[in-house]
């Protein structure tokens, strides 16, 4: 288990893609190699930008068997195929994401013929070597290496767990698997799962590359050296019954008053006026930046997408609006009714998230995100702990 702590925005896809092509060729002491590598991608963004910057390094530098699992039947076929003819395939890279090999572990049909692959692969190793067969046998998968991004969100011991019975396929397996996790924000659970402990009894990131060190050397901004904190007031003569008990409690009043405000129509308004007229000035003197706005739920951000919207085409600004959140969404159309939104149905077909002016998130876009053009971010929610980064 290696842990690797590297900033975002300072080339860790690059970073990732090396390591990658770098494993393909490194030999132990005993002369083995890594015959599979799999970059493990917690997210279907992360696996699209992630896994091209890997793809595109790779195929620069010579490696061409490299394969993305579009599902997880396709997923199984891409772990079984070396074993049915080694020759054809002799070292792999297999880009996918934690999702689908998490399905493939619980689909009996998937897992059983794999478990058969292994079983047929260790009697074929038996009956070369003997009784006992040794660690680098014929089974093309005793070592695997698994690199993941993210891994403070997507590694818990069940996942790893999954892992590991896929690859090992049953007990009497001799596989080998080295797990590498990637993350810029390292919790405890990473710490414990992919640490190294120190002298000093702590569980550490084998190399460490802060965010705090990227920002000495140029490598991202430093956004806190920048930031406006803008105080928002309300008014009103008359409490509700809601506020009026809100103002009773002891234990976080203030949040939930601040919470109740924010769920106002007046208020969103308000503020959506409030960006969209500064972005406006910023928009005037550099046409293609774009800027972010990031809010607390998934249900702020279909009501801030409607405001904005309204705002564009009333100033008739001709701004691409992209609302960005996952799942489903039940929103009230005003007329006492309600209707189930999907990202794709909100937006239209036709505005996508690489053409947008404006891009309105919750937690989809934490992570992978890479725009250039990025020049202002609004934040309208609380910023704690790992999600303030």
């Amino acid at each position: 288990m290696f842990l690797l702590q590297h900033s975002t925005g300072a080339g860790k896809s690059l970073t990732i893609a090396a390591l990658t092509h770098q494993l393909l060729y490194v030999k132990d002491a005993r002369g083995t190699q890594f015959h599979t590598v799999v970059v493990m991608l917690d997210r279907v963004k992360l696996n699209e930008q992630v896994g091209d910057a890997v793809e595109r390094y790779l195929h620069q530098n010579g490696v061409d068997e490299v394969f993305r699992a579009e599902s997880i039947e396709h997923l199984a076929k891409l772990l079984d195929a070396s074993s049915q003819n080694e020759q054809q395939s002799p070292q792999r890279v297999i880009i996918t994401t934690t999702h689908k090999l998490g399905l493939l572990v619980r689909d009996d049909v998937l897992l059983t013929r794999l478990l058969h692959r292994s079983m047929r692969s260790q009697r074929g190793a038996g009956e070369e070597g003997g009784e006992e067969s040794d660690v680098g046998g014929n089974d093309p998968f005793q070592r695997v290496a698994i690199i993941t991004d993210e891994a403070h969100r997507s590694h818990t011991t069940s996942t790893r767990d999954a892992i590991k019975k896929v690859m090992k396929a049953d007990e009497g397996s001799h596989a080998q698997l080295t797990f590498i996790g990637f993350t810029a924000t390292p919790n405890e659970e990473a710490l414990e799962l992919f640490g190294t402990r120190t002298d000093d009894g702590f569980q550490r990131p084998f190399h460490c590359y802060p965010i705090a060190q990227a920002t000495i050397d140029d490598r991202i901004m430093n956004v806190l050296a920048d930031y406006t904190c803008v105080r928002c007031e309300i008014e009103t003569s008359v409490f509700p019954e809601p506020v009026q008990k809100l103002l009773q409690a002891t234990h976080g009043a203030q949040r939930c008053i601040l919470d109740h405000a924010s769920d106002d129509v007046a208020v969103l308004k308000a503020k959506a006026l409030f960006m969209m007229t500064d972005f406006q000035v910023i928009k005037n003197a550099h046409s293609k930046v774009k800027c972010m706005i990031v809010v607390r739920s998934r249900l702020d951000v279909a009501r801030y997408y409607k405001l904005i919207t309204t705002f564009v085409s009333k100033k008739q600004l001709g701004w691409n609006c992209y609302a960005a959140f996952s799942g489903t969404l039940t929103l009230d159309d005003g007329a006492g009714d309600t209707k189930s939104v999907t990202e794709q149905t909100l937006n239209g077909r036709h505005v996508t998230l690489s053409i947008s002016d404006i891009v309105i998130v919750c937690d989809k876009l934490d992570t992978g995100y890479n725009e250039p053009l990025l020049a202002c971010m609004y934040v309208d929610r609380y910023a704690h702990g790992l999600n303030a980064h």
